[in-house]
């Protein structure tokens, strides 16, 4: 009987840092995604910013009176 309880005891245990290990990664998988999506917000604001400025500089198109 004591052998049992040795083997429910490890096992638990063993659930225990499987389920703390399994947490962490899944919360360096979601820090992750979330820096992934920060760094995409940010390319598409440096997108829309730099089109804004392009268009700002450039002279617009003169007609000619033919």
């Amino acid at each position: 009987m004591k052998c049992l309880f040795e083997y429910q005891s490890a096992n638990q245990q063993g659930a225990a840092l499987w389920e703390g290990e399994t947490a962490a990664r899944q919360a360096d998988i979601q820090a992750k995604g979330n820096l992934a999506i920060i760094f995409g917000l940010l390319g598409v604001t440096f997108a829309v910013c730099a089109v804004v400025s392009d268009r700002g500089r450039r002279p617009e198109p003169q007609t000619t009176g033919i």
